[in-house]
C-alpha cells in the first residue's frame, strides 16, 4: 500500500502550481471555508493512505469535477481548483483526482 505521500495531490505532484482563484468570488470563498474546515478537521499527516484516500472520497474531494451522482461535488473547473489549492495549502494528497489520474477518467467514460 502507498502511503499518503504517493497518492499525489492533483496539483504539486507534477511540479506545477495551478492559478490563484479569485478569492474574490463569493463561491470560490465558500468552497475555500468549507475545505478548509474539513481538512481541520480529518486532515493529518501520517495517517495511512487508503484510509485518508477513503475519507476524502467519501466527503466527495477527490473528484470535485464530477457530477455529485459519480461521488463528486459538480463543481465547476475554477472552484475545483480551489478544492486543490487548499489541498496542497496543508500537504494533503488525494483532490484533483478527477483531472490527474487516468483511472478516474477511465471510470468516468465507462
Amino acid at each position: 500500500m502507498a502511503d499518503s505521500s504517493q497518492l499525489g495531490t492533483g496539483i504539486g505532484s507534477t511540479g506545477t502550481s495551478p492559478t490563484h482563484t479569485n478569492v474574490d468570488d463569493p463561491q470560490a470563498a465558500r468552497v475555500r471555508k468549507d475545505v478548509r474546515s474539513w481538512l481541520a478537521e480529518n486532515w493529518r499527516p501520517g495517517l495511512p493512505g487508503r484510509e485518508w484516500l477513503a475519507r476524502v472520497v467519501d466527503a466527495r474531494w477527490a473528484t470535485p469535477r464530477w457530477p455529485e451522482s459519480w461521488l463528486g461535488r459538480g463543481l465547476a473547473p475554477e472552484l475545483a481548483r480551489v478544492v486543490e489549492q487548499e489541498f496542497a495549502r496543508v500537504e494533503a494528497p488525494g483532490a484533483g483526482q478527477d483531472v490527474f489520474n487516468l483511472w478516474a477518467n477511465t471510470v468516468l467514460a465507462h
